[in-house]
């Protein structure tokens, strides 16, 4: 098995660089993908396996078969993009199931956390690099500075989606929770600093609200699931909690209530901030068109002739394959809390299921931003399906 854990790990530090072709369009991570799929598969057929992993894994299969046909159902007369839709969702099958398949005990869970957590900080530093002007990538983005305190551009870097940059950077900050867990005093201590150094700089480089948007969630759920393990009453904090989201909805409703979206947003990010915001509208009211025109599959076709870039996972989702995909990937988030909120039996699967809890819900805030269904999208997502309860029983955790 040594030569699946060496190919998964070289796949998983490849994902910052997939916007950097190697044959064509295809990334380093588009080229390993089958080979570390097909290993993952030999690890997964010989090593022990509760029932409760079989039968998450056939779920997950079925939903993903129900998630292709809604796709490629609204796109069937014309043949060039059923192949388009029919190779994303080989290669989106790919990237989510590595990880499902791959990650079998506590061992594989340290890994795949270290590794996220190191290409975290190269996108995190990456994408401030970019912003001060040391670093030149051939796909960055740069526009006008949103922070009031220093006037450094909003960029993108090796991650050049902030989607998925927000993704990995709150599960990094996650597994500093855990570091004293999985290494010795000092060297967590050096972790900790390294991580929390990286994502601070790599918020002053993007600037992106989705970024801090999904850490506050993931800790917010983190901190709850991990304190539910141990039984203890958070129904207070619960309390408070949801009074502060309210009390900041009615605000925010509030400010966009009777007035141009560009001009109530410009207070929050300024005036390009909240172009964008404006760009998204229009996007969301094209999406909801087609998803009131065509419910059950959505319009493919349409999608992908229009050239627009739905910014929500949601209705991206439902405007390409309708209520038929939308429900296979709901109920993919589902099953994905649901198996992190059952009750561990060791400290360190407690905390690694409120970890998992945490991620997945820093998954769905980040999807409110962007399409989702990106690679680091899905593994991540396939990471934090599989990483408590449909782990195989480990003497070494379970005492």
């Amino acid at each position: 098995m040594k030569l699946t854990d060496y190919m998964y790990s070289i796949w998983v530090l490849s994902l910052p660089f997939y916007s950097l072709g190697v044959v064509g369009t295809l990334s380093f991570d588009n080229l390993l993908a089958p080979l570390v799929f097909m290993l993952s598969v030999y690890k997964f057929n010989y090593s022990r396996k509760t029932i409760n992993k079989k039968f998450i894994v056939f779920f997950l299969v079925v939903m993903f078969l129900i998630y292709t046909i809604g796709i490629t159902v609204s796109v069937f007369d014309n043949q060039n993009h059923v192949k388009t839709m029919l190779f994303s969702a080989i290669k989106y099958s790919l990237y989510f199931f590595i990880p499902v398949l791959y990650i079998n005990g506590i061992k594989e869970i340290k890994t795949t956390l270290l590794l996220i957590s190191f290409i975290a900080v190269i996108g995190c530093i990456s994408v401030f690099f970019v912003s001060i002007g040391i670093l030149e990538l051939e796909r960055i983005r740069l526009s006008p500075s949103r922070l009031s305190f220093i006037d450094i551009p909003k960029a993108t870097g090796l991650i050049s989606n902030y989607g998925d940059l927000a993704i990995v950077s709150s599960i990094a900050i996650l597994t500093t929770f855990i570091a004293k867990d999985f290494m010795a005093g000092i060297t967590a201590k050096i972790y900790i600093l390294v991580i929390y150094f990286a994502i601070l700089f790599g918020y002053l480089g993007a600037q992106s609200r989705s970024m801090v948007l999904s850490a506050i969630a993931s800790i917010v759920v983190y901190w709850y699931v991990e304190r539910k393990q141990r039984n203890v009453t958070s129904v207070i904090f619960l309390n408070v909690f949801f009074v502060i989201m309210g009390i900041g909805t009615i605000v925010s409703l509030l400010l966009l209530y009777g007035s141009n979206i560009t001009d109530s947003l410009a207070t929050w990010g300024g005036r390009q901030a909240a172009i964008t915001a404006d760009d998204r509208i229009r996007q969301y009211a094209f999406s909801w068109e087609i998803v009131k025109s065509s419910p059950l599959v959505g319009d493919g076709k349409q999608v992908i002739e229009s050239g627009i870039i739905i910014h929500n996972l949601w209705l991206s989702t439902l405007a390409q394959g309708g209520i038929v995909s939308g429900i296979a990937v709901l109920l993919i988030f589902v099953i994905a809390f649901y198996v992190n909120l059952q009750k561990q039996t060791s400290d360190l699967l407690k905390k690694v299921s409120a970890l998992s809890a945490g991620a997945v819900v820093s998954i769905f805030v980040a999807g409110e931003f962007y399409g989702g269904f990106t690679y680091i999208f899905l593994f991540s997502l396939g990471v934090a399906t599989v990483s408590t309860s449909v782990l195989r029983k480990d003497a070494s955790i379970n005492k």
